[in-house]
């Protein structure tokens, strides 16, 4: 199995994951805290939408580049020991809490069947950006992080980086509504 198929595996794993953790559960219980300063489920998966969308508007703007200027391409390989480092410190259960950028914050208005709804859209968008990869290759350059220009990574390293962020706040999910429903 190629590298891009695991990588594409990972994202088909991460909609079925979602729709576990949230089965069953109703707009109320999505929506509550489990204390001050504490994201609530709807939240953590609003989280994932306004975070995704940036990288993924810049790896397909760098697919789009890399077809006009018809870029050299690679097979995806395992990630690099940077990459592996950074993708490896998201995974759950994490151990380190990081202070999230004021515009990754998740917003509020969003109901859950919308929040959920775009959460699979972008993870579909995902796995179309994912099926170009393994029919034309990964790209030989470099994309620039949407948050620190100076941190670039390979396009399957991002991808990567995004299902195991992606991992972290899906199981982050899960804790809380263990918490909620401990709570009621």
């Amino acid at each position: 199995m190629s590298d891009v198929s695991a990588i594409r595996q990972q994202y088909q794993a991460l909609i079925t994951r979602e729709h576990e953790v949230f089965e069953g559960v109703d707009e109320e219980l999505a929506a509550q805290r489990p204390s001050p300063g504490r994201w609530s489920m709807a939240e953590c998966i609003a989280h994932l939408n306004v975070t995704g969308d940036p990288y993924l508007e810049s790896l397909t703007s760098m697919m789009d580049d890399a077809e006009r200027r018809q870029t050299p391409r690679r097979r995806a390989h395992g990630p690099g020991v940077f990459a592996r480092w950074l993708t490896r410190t998201l995974e759950p259960p994490y151990r380190l809490r990081v202070k999230t950028f004021t515009r990754f914050e998740p917003q509020a208005g969003a109901g859950l069947t919308q929040t959920l709804s775009m959460f699979e859209k972008q993870q579909q968008s995902f796995l179309g950006l994912i099926e170009r990869m393994e029919r034309q290759g990964v790209p030989r350059m470099r994309v620039a992080s949407p948050v620190q220009p100076l941190l670039r990574l390979h396009a399957d390293d991002w991808l990567r980086f995004l299902a195991a962020h992606a991992r972290r706040h899906l199981w982050q999910a899960e804790q809380v509504h263990a918490e909620c429903v401990r709570g009621f």
